[in-house]
């Protein structure tokens, strides 16, 4: 039986809710959720997690806290999870503080803390920026283990509105072209956007190339607003496939050598630091 249960929860469409059952050595098991419809949060975290409850489980969730418990940056990624009402009396849940930015520019991670949180376990002297691309791409400025300051873009979210299909992107010539037009002049992103569309209608684009070059398109204009994020900076890249993969690609034909982390384990590794923190062992 589980000691306690792990949760990332996104806060934007495009992933599923996973979860982890954790024992005393570590991960049990692992679990997805796909959501129906306009389900109610305890409705679909307690299906989600049911499988594993026993008495007073300790149900830890990122992603879903109130924008209003948010902690104000520069600080440490988290802090003791919040107390929250259970869908179910066999479940004890705690759910995890956001972070909030005043200035230069308003904005809230929800979600990202956790993966700040175990960037900065596995690598304590960390200092540069983390970059978690996803439907809420997150660039983060982590110094001295605290989170200095952030900026999102909405990118990841924007690339399945202009495709009736999944997108599938891939990375290549097409891609970097596309990426490098836009950070060189994110001005026109708007009209390379409708002249992608326009060679589609007229049946001298494919939809594979199409959606390498929106991607592409979307990226370098991101690229183009986060330059004093990456420029001369230490960059991680820590997101979903092929996602991830893009962000290193633009980034490489900028002559920026990012390294790649796999986010799950940054996930889990920041939840764990949460439940830590829970039960004051910090």
């Amino acid at each position: 039986m589980a000691d306690w249960i792990a949760v990332d929860w996104p806060c934007a469409g495009g992933t599923a809710p996973r979860a982890w059952a954790i024992g005393p050595e570590g991960p049990l098991a692992e679990a997805t959720l796909d959501l129906q419809g306009n389900e109610a949060f305890g409705d679909a975290l307690l299906r989600l997690v049911e499988p594993w409850l026993d008495d007073a489980t300790d149900v830890i969730v990122a992603g879903a806290a109130d924008p209003s418990a948010a902690r104000p940056v520069p600080c440490p990624p988290l802090d003791r999870p919040v107390v929250a009402a259970a869908p179910d009396p066999r479940m004890r849940l705690h759910l995890v503080p956001g972070l909030r930015q005043n200035r230069p520019t308003p904005d809230l991670t929800q979600g990202a803390e956790v993966r700040i949180a175990g960037l900065i376990a596995a690598e304590p002297q960390f200092d540069g920026i983390l970059c978690l691309p996803g439907p809420h791409t997150t660039w983060a400025h982590l110094s001295a283990g605290e989170v200095v300051s952030f900026q999102t873009f909405l990118t990841g979210s924007l690339l399945p509105l202009l495709s009736d299909e999944a997108p599938s992107a891939t990375v290549g010539e097409d891609f970097l072209q596309a990426a490098e037009e836009a950070r060189s002049r994110p001005e026109r992103l708007a009209a390379r956007l409708a002249q992608v569309r326009a060679e589609q209608l007229l049946g001298s684009l494919d939809e594979d190339a199409a959606q390498s070059r929106r991607a592409g398109l979307l990226i370098g204009a991101e690229l183009a607003a986060a330059r004093p994020w990456w420029l001369g900076q230490q960059v991680v890249v820590a997101g979903p496939s092929p996602l991830a993969e893009q962000y290193l690609a633009a980034l490489a034909a900028q002559g920026v050598t990012a390294r790649p982390r796999a986010e799950s384990e940054l996930v889990l590794a920041g939840l764990v630091r949460a439940r830590t923190l829970l039960k004051g062992n910090a």
